[in-house]
């Protein structure tokens, strides 16, 4: 994925997740492991959670688990979890 197609999903992303107001009914957030602060988007949680803006803002990416360059990102996308825990919620979505 090129950067300026991440940037234009990145701001889109954004752009949703602040004008739209959405009544949560599933808030309930699933982590990818206990050990980071990454929620695991799904079909299911997706527009309760990026669309509720009681959440605050998102930063999602979108990976395909068979992709190495999905992989290779992984781990950068951990540490920015940890280092802006609580300012901007850090997701992934593999569908």
């Amino acid at each position: 994925m090129n950067l300026k197609l991440f940037t234009q999903l990145l701001v889109s992303v954004i752009l949703i997740s602040s004008v739209f107001s959405y009544e949560s009914n599933h808030t309930d957030i699933e982590y990818l492991n206990k050990l980071t602060p990454v929620v695991n988007l799904t079909e299911i949680n997706f527009n309760d959670l990026v669309l509720n803006p009681n959440l605050g803002s998102w930063f999602v990416m979108f990976y395909a688990p068979w992709c190495p360059n999905s992989k290779a990102a992984t781990p950068a996308w951990i540490d920015l979890s940890k280092k802006v825990y609580g300012k901007v919620n850090i997701a992934v979505s593999d569908w």
